[in-house]
């Protein structure tokens, strides 16, 4: 991860569950920096619809590991 400037945008699955996403890396006592997604969703869509863990699995299939969020918010 490139200290201090995003890592990627990740495309939403294909139903297309979030409008824009954000990934940027933030403090952590273990590894020093972390990588942090932000997600704004589909109007109609809620947190629950959308699992942190469901967000995890999508991007750990299509990112290499460092780049896969350990932490999700929405907006």
């Amino acid at each position: 991860m490139a200290r201090g400037r995003p890592v990627s945008i990740v495309n939403p699955p294909s139903e297309k569950s979030w409008d824009l996403s954000v990934v940027v890396p933030v403090p952590d006592e273990t590894r020093g920096e972390e990588v942090k997604a932000y997600l704004v969703l589909q109007p109609g869509l809620t947190p629950a619809d959308l699992s942190p863990q469901a967000i995890i699995g999508h991007c750990a299939a299509r990112l290499a590991r460092f780049k896969v969020p350990r932490y999700i918010a929405y907006a």
